[in-house]
């Protein structure tokens, strides 16, 4: 008996220690938002299969003031950046401004704007505060006349 709980003891201890995706969904493969994203705002864009840059089957797509968020439940401890591609690819529109959000489990948030690409192959880092726990990530564009794509979102944590 007392060998078989030390072996539940230590598989608990690495599997609560793993490292594991928390974004549901980051390559849009169900051809929507759901499950995962949701709309923070009345969108132009959303989940597209025009596959203008990535090797994906859909992407999110934003514009004008678009906002796409997804909670993370239970919220977790980064254990790496939060990433994605994203490109806005079209040059004859203003391309407006692209940002990501980390939203912590205190209340507290960071906030990047990501810099426009014409280059499909670009993956952005967006960093973390190691030292809280991410509960929401959001993605919205302001004043975007062209559209930006994004596919690949991941955030690894525990």
């Amino acid at each position: 008996m007392k060998q078989v709980l030390a072996t539940f003891s230590l598989v608990v201890l690495v599997v609560g220690l793993c490292s594991c995706e928390q974004i549901v969904n980051g390559d849009f493969a169900t051809g929507s938002l759901s499950p995962g994203w949701s709309a923070c705002s009345t969108p132009s864009g959303g989940v597209t299969d025009e596959n203008w840059c990535f090797n994906a089957e859909y992407n999110l797509e934003l514009t004008g003031y678009d906002c796409f968020q997804q909670d993370i439940v239970p919220p977790a401890t980064p254990a790496g950046p939060l990433t994605f591609w994203a490109a806005c690819p079209v040059l004859d529109r203003f391309p407006g401004k692209l940002y990501a959000e980390i939203r912590y489990s205190d209340g507290t948030s960071d906030t990047v704007e990501i810099a426009r690409t014409l280059n499909c192959d670009t993956q952005r880092v967006v960093p973390v505060d190691y030292s809280k726990q991410v509960s929401r990530v959001t993605l919205y564009t302001m004043d975007a006349d062209a559209s930006w794509f994004i596919s690949r979102v991941s955030l690894m944590g525990s």
